[in-house]
């Protein structure tokens, strides 16, 4: 069956009108070509529901060949199809006349036309056409222009590099719409650090600043004590995981507690000693004391807050105890 595509805005602000050929073909005379998949895993549900609704309503492009038909987009409807077990698929039937780059750049301008590219489809894109021999006026004209990238050489090497990042890293990026910036923190991580470092962050749920900060310590530890990351990440989680009750907030807090003590064992020992010591002063009710290092003279600050006399004399009597009064030397002492 013929169609005009005439009513398609992106072929014909590219190309004019056309004439496309459009059949229905068996599933499994379909061969995908995964050189040309530039969109990464996502939640199949949605598109899953509608194919049980309303079957395959885009056809698959694709290129005829001596054993079947060569695809080139549409991996989501493919594998949705073969999830569900449906026998035929329509397909729209390539010019095989026209340059493979050519259908690439209309296969980009659909999609582009219904959602943008994410950091690593871009990293995607760039490496598909390098190798198609994308002629450099549609490259600078067309491509970076639909996937919206400046013709600067230092920014698209720094984009490709995304691509040499684990699997499960490029996958966080995509699902947490990192820009490349933000990807900025994976950069340098060794490779037998990266997938070790991703299941830890997507069991505690950690992401954002929170995961930054966690890296950089890492990278710090790491780098001083000639640690492998895989090790170093296994070793500070290891409780982490093995304590039940906790939420994820609290995990996270621990385990960045490990790294601290790692990153600064001095000064997780002095934490540990003027947290005892808070411990055996035995404030009253109302009562905290803390290190001000902001202070024009540095020391410790006590707050108090008496609602009522009785409240007051017992802050008057902790304040006179002997025991009170060497816990407050020693805490100035130790910080000193």
């Amino acid at each position: 069956m013929f169609y005009k595509a005439a009513n398609l805005e992106n072929w014909l602000n590219a190309h004019g009108e056309r004439i496309v050929d459009i059949r229905e073909v068996i599933l499994s005379e379909i061969r995908p070509d995964f050189f040309f998949r530039f969109s990464g895993d996502r939640n199949r549900e949605g598109l899953i529901r509608s194919v049980r609704r309303s079957g395959i309503l885009t056809p698959l492009p694709v290129l005829a060949g001596t054993d079947g038909y060569r695809m080139i987009g549409g991996f989501g409807r493919w594998e949705t199809a073969r999830a569900l077990n449906v026998k035929k698929i329509p397909v729209r039937l390539l010019d095989p006349e026209i340059p493979l780059w050519r259908h690439m750049l209309d296969e980009v301008a659909a999609h582009g036309s219904v959602r943008s590219f994410s950091l690593v489809e871009k990293a995607r894109l760039l490496e598909i056409f390098e190798k198609l021999d994308l002629p450099e006026s549609e490259f600078t004209e067309q491509l970076l222009t639909l996937i919206d990238l400046p013709d600067r050489p230092p920014l698209l090497s720094q984009v490709r590099a995304v691509l040499s990042l684990d699997d499960s890293v490029q996958a966080y990026i995509e699902k947490h719409h990192l820009s490349l910036r933000q990807a900025e923190m994976f950069r340098d991580i060794p490779e037998n650090g990266q997938a070790c470092l991703m299941e830890a962050a997507g069991s505690m749920q950690i992401r954002g600043v929170e995961l930054a900060s966690i890296i950089d310590m890492c990278r710090d530890v790491s780098g001083r004590d000639r640690v492998e990351w895989d090790d170093l990440i296994s070793e500070t989680t290891a409780d982490v995981n093995e304590t039940s009750g906790m939420t994820s907030g609290q995990r996270r807090q621990h385990w960045k507690e490990n790294l601290v003590r790692r990153a600064s064992p001095y000064v997780s020992e002095q934490n540990e000693a003027l947290n005892a010591l808070r411990t055996q002063l035995k404030m009253p009710d109302g009562g905290r004391v803390k290190w001000d290092a902001g202070l024009e003279q540095p020391g410790i600050v006590i707050h108090m807050h008496a609602a009522s006399p009785e409240h007051l004399h017992a802050f008057i009597g902790w304040l006179n105890d002997a025991g009170t009064r060497q816990c407050l030397g020693e805490m100035i002492d130790r910080i000193r």
